[in-house]
């Protein structure tokens, strides 16, 4: 068995190669006559308990940011559905205590290590 380590380059190329040939197509349309009878036909799904619904958020990680005070600190918090979004920035300030959410653009990943920032809040 090959370690995933190794094989990701390879998995990366042959999802691009993949991808690549698929965009290449035009999607079109067919005729389906038979679908509207057959979902007609077709039988009613059933749902069913899949347990308890979730009571938390797993809260991935956070930052202190120094206010230029000195004393007090923003905190810098990131929640999303999906890595690609919705994705939403909380910013609470510790000093006065106000909440500032700002929503991120779709489509990007967002990460900041809290090991990049210096005492200073700047690097």
């Amino acid at each position: 068995m090959i370690a995933l380590g190794k094989a990701y380059p390879l998995i990366l190329f042959l999802l691009a190669t993949a991808l690549e040939a698929a965009a290449g197509e035009p999607w079109r349309a067919v005729e389906q006559p038979e679908l509207k009878q057959a979902l007609e036909r077709a039988p009613v799904l059933r749902t069913e308990s899949l347990g308890e619904p979730a009571r938390g958020v797993n809260v991935w990680e956070r930052w202190l940011v120094p206010n230029l005070d000195g004393k007090t600190c923003d905190l810098l918090q990131i929640y999303f559905k999906e890595y690609y979004g919705p994705t939403w920035l909380y910013a609470v300030d510790l000093g006065t205590r106000q909440v500032k959410k700002q929503r991120l653009p779709d489509g990007h990943q967002f990460y900041l290590s809290g090991r990049a920032l210096g005492f200073d809040g700047k690097y």
